[in-house]
């Protein structure tokens, strides 16, 4: 599809009367290609990218009802319970509905409540300290995020001091995990790289809305991971064997991370790597391109971010005329 249809089909995507009003699907799920499945049962990791897409581009104005919706169908579906148990499976979800309400300017009058639940601001002790090698480095990582965005709106200082900690410790632990790129050995069992590849895509997407990282050594940390990735991306023997739509999945996000670490860091070689990544990734693209009927919700956004930044998709005509259809 041409960025034209990309962007016609994420703004059509949201349906109130169906679970297409999360503005999201199962990412794992869709990478298993179960499209429907993913569809009907939709995780709130990508409603990170829908809703911040679509307030960048289309604008916050236009895209009030749509993240609305988003934000209606998650309250229903995780509603306030306290004390939040940091140990369910839902966490990571609550902790990007989160995430979700403060980029978008809307929070639930309980947010501040669950923040404190979450992190357990009166206690010593967290969900962190408990962590192994099981848990989840998604919701770490939503961990982080939320604590980006939260810590510089609290007002009282001692409260400031704890969910700034937080954030350092949830930070150390995430950059402990990266062995030369980030993975969860769940994704895609036996296979490790392609694991690895969609994982650290994922991750280092999502950092680069951070308003800051310490300067000491993730920068360096993230041109290696991406370096690492571009390798495993563009070696044939990667994709040996691997189902032609799901190579066409993989490195759609690589390429989105590669697009969204150009915007945020320059003056490095990596640059240089993630660049001619995108040219060839382009070229293969347009060469063998899903039929729509194989395009999701998920790899349409992947695909767009790797075509373009954000600032330069809002300026496309078909914007403006989808906008102006929708009112």
């Amino acid at each position: 599809m041409n960025i034209n249809k990309l962007l016609k089909y994420f703004w059509s995507y949201p349906n109130p009367e169906t679970s297409r009003a999360s503005w999201a699907v199962k990412e794992n799920l869709v990478l298993k290609g179960k499209l429907k499945e993913a569809e009907e049962n939709p995780g709130m990791g990508l409603a990170l990218l829908s809703t911040e897409l679509a307030m960048k581009v289309f604008g916050k104005t236009a895209s009030r009802k749509k993240v609305e919706g988003c934000i209606s169908w998650a309250a229903s579906r995780y509603p306030v319970e306290q004390p939040v148990n940091t140990s369910a499976p839902e966490f990571s979800q609550r902790l990007a509905f989160g995430i979700v309400q403060l980029r978008a300017g809307s929070v639930l009058p309980s947010f501040n409540s669950f923040m404190e639940s979450a992190f357990n601001i009166s206690e010593n002790g967290w969900f962190l300290d408990e962590c192994t090698k099981k848990t989840s480095v998604f919701t770490v990582l939503y961990a982080a995020e939320i604590l980006d965005l939260y810590a510089p709106k609290v007002l009282e200082t001692k409260k400031k001091g704890v969910y700034i900690g937080r954030k350092e410790s949830v930070l150390s632990w995430l950059y402990a995990q990266n062995r030369g790129m980030w993975g969860t050995g769940g994704i895609f069992p036996g296979a490790e790289l392609l694991d690895k590849l969609v994982t650290s895509a994922w991750i280092m997407v999502r950092l680069t809305n951070f308003a800051a990282l310490p300067q000491t050594k993730w920068p360096i940390l993230l041109q290696e991971t991406m370096i690492n990735m571009l390798d495993g991306a563009a070696k044939s023997e990667t994709w040996l064997g691997v189902d032609p739509a799901l190579r066409f999945r993989i490195e759609a996000r690589v390429a989105a991370a590669a697009s969204m670490f150009i915007q945020k860091y320059t003056g490095h070689h990596s640059i240089d790597f993630a660049e001619k990544y995108l040219d060839d990734w382009k070229v293969r693209r347009e060469a063998n391109d899903l039929d729509e009927s194989k395009y999701d919700l998920a790899t349409v956004i992947a695909v767009l971010q790797g075509l373009l930044p954000y600032k330069e998709m809002a300026s496309l005509p078909v914007v403006s005329s989808l906008v102006s259809y929708t009112d």
